[in-house]
């Protein structure tokens, strides 16, 4: 990542992926592809990084409080109902729900309003003429997480329900073992881990959880600690540990 002061140049952009067993039944194919994750970048990064390139002249102070002063409004417009063309993609409301007659009122607990994200030609073309995907190989991993369906909001990698199952999807996830250490848990932005003590499906590539009941509203990363060992009886002798880094909301 450039700092302040450090002109980069590139000409082509390479996204590292690793392959991981293929298990869903209806794709052909042995392995699927996951790009490798790299960091997280906030405005403060971006802006220092574009200030570094040249792409940007002038007082890295201002263009923070001139893309958060852009930011918010542009938020404030699609609250409203507005869709945003950002040049590269477009951001636009969304209802999700179904709605058995003209009189039935919005209901949160069974309609979801979402903000979906289209990719715009200036963006595709980008892609399709300057990203390469370089595989790095067979991922060395002792299970993964694939997603985390919701079942009362039917989203994917965004919300928990307290009191609702998720449905966890991935390879040897299966939890196996005993003692406190052993489970699913919900961890917050603190670092509190919260067991869950409902598991109503438990097989290699899928979890059936139960959301705690009194869980409180937040963010919160998964996180599932077991011995299970892939066609075999045993267990390992020391617990591993399968980490989602993806947030999910629990809302107010």
């Amino acid at each position: 990542m450039a700092t302040i002061g450090q002109k980069v140049t590139e000409t082509m952009h390479t996204i590292k992926a690793w392959l991981y067993p293929n298990h869903l039944k209806d794709v052909k194919g042995k392995f699927v592809a996951k790009a490798e994750a790299e960091a997280l970048l906030g405005i403060e990064e971006v802006s220092a990084d574009s200030i570094s390139r040249g792409d940007v002249t002038g007082n890295y102070n201002d263009m923070l409080r001139y893309v958060n002063g852009f930011m918010d409004q542009a938020i404030h417009q699609l609250l409203d109902g507005f869709s945003i063309n950002f040049g590269y993609f477009s951001i636009h409301p969304s209802i999700s729900g179904t709605y058995d007659s003209v009189n039935e009122p919005f209901d949160k607990e069974k309609h979801q309003f979402r903000l979906s994200f289209r990719t715009r030609d200036r963006l595709r073309k980008l892609i399709d003429e300057t990203v390469a995907v370089s595989i790095q190989g067979i991922a060395n991993v002792q299970g993964f997480v694939d997603q985390i369906f919701d079942v009362v909001t039917k989203l994917i990698d965004e919300i928990l329900t307290p009191g609702h199952d998720i449905h966890v999807t991935g390879s040897k996830i299966k939890i196996a073992g005993t003692g406190a250490d052993i489970g699913f848990f919900f961890i917050n932005t603190l670092g509190d881990r919260f067991k869950a003590a409902e598991i109503n499906i438990n097989t290699p590539g899928m979890l059936s959880i139960r959301v705690p009941d009194n869980l409180a509203p937040g963010l919160y990363t998964i996180e599932i600690v077991t011995q299970y060992v892939a066609g075999s009886a045993k267990l390992l002798k020391e617990a591993r540990v399968i980490s989602y880094p993806v947030q999910l909301r629990v809302k107010s």
